[in-house]
């Protein structure tokens, strides 16, 4: 699809939330990108960071209305789960360098957050987007080519309960449980909830260690090579001002004074919120997880 911002918004049919993407990434220029609205978008100066943008993004889930996308990783996935909605070989298809993204919008009050697919053996497949997401949909590929629409027809318009998934696929999207109800205990004013504390900080400890800036630099398909002396992924830095030390754990921009951990490299470069990298790190560590513990990693090659 071309980059043409009014031609994008007929294809989506929709007041959709429009991104812009720096060049040679995947990241938004946007700060705080899942807040923004139709109306956001419409100034002038966002306009013109439209315009000049490599390629553009849709923000995907309450911001547009509705509107997500199923990304698969290979044309084998995404053919398996045709097989069980057929219906959706009729809505609007698009791919980047690999696989293709299938959108629909959901019309239900409630759409269930983004999750990474996996298929009966364990193996990542894809990802449902919904809020707190974006696809890229017209523009440039970081690797210099060009998305493309594959199927020119408007995103249908469904319920979630429509939607099929394969037999034995996993992690699956669900929607939203309802929070439990506060009951009151005999002569205790404050209220209580028997809903545990999920261990998220051991998470973000141990994710730390066996998953480093170099892997989310390779994941995230940034331009350069990290290194202790290298140029900004994220800004035009024509002297060197970049850093990643301590084996990957730590960067510093010595050009803008931003440093951080391997999560705050991620919400750099992506725009997610502190949940939202915590996600996406532990479905590219478990990729990498299971593709160096398959005994027989031809078989599965594509």
């Amino acid at each position: 699809m071309k980059k043409d911002l009014q031609a994008i918004l007929q294809a989506l049919g929709r007041k959709a939330v429009l991104l812009p993407i720096r060049e040679g990434s995947k990241a938004t220029m946007v700060k705080g990108w899942p807040e923004k609205t139709f109306e956001d978008t419409q100034t002038s100066s966002y306009q013109n960071l439209l315009e000049g943008a490599s390629a553009i993004a849709v923000s995907l889930g309450a911001p547009s209305g509705g509107l997500c996308s199923i990304d698969f990783d290979c044309e084998e996935a995404m053919r398996v789960f045709l097989r069980v909605n057929p219906f959706l070989e009729d809505t609007l298809r698009t791919k980047g360098r690999r696989g293709a993204n299938l959108w629909v919008t959901i019309y239900d009050e409630k759409i269930p957050p983004m999750t990474h697919l996996k298929d009966a053996l364990g193996e990542p497949v894809g990802e449902w987007r919904s809020d707190r997401s974006y696809t890229i949909i017209a523009g440039k590929h970081p690797n210099g080519m060009s998305y493309e629409t594959v199927v020119a027809a408007p995103p249908l318009e469904i319920p979630f309960e429509e939607i099929k998934w394969p037999d034995g696929w996993g992690n699956l999207p669900t929607l939203p449980q309802e929070k439990p109800k506060l009951r009151i205990v005999a002569k205790v004013e404050r209220p209580i909830t028997t809903k545990p504390k999920a261990p998220i900080q051991n998470d973000f400890a141990d994710l730390k260690e066996v998953y480093r800036i170099h892997d989310a630099w390779e994941d995230l398909g940034l331009p350069g090579e990290p290194s202790e002396s290298c140029r900004s992924p994220f800004r035009d830095d024509l002297n060197p001002s970049f850093s990643v030390f301590d084996a990957g754990r730590k960067w510093k921009d010595y050009g803008t004074d931003e440093h951080g951990d391997v999560f705050d490299f991620v919400q750099k470069a992506t725009g997610f919120d502190v949940l939202g990298s915590l996600l996406w790190i532990q479905g590219k560590q478990n990729q990498r997880f299971n593709f160096f513990n398959n005994d027989n990693t031809d078989e599965h090659a594509s």
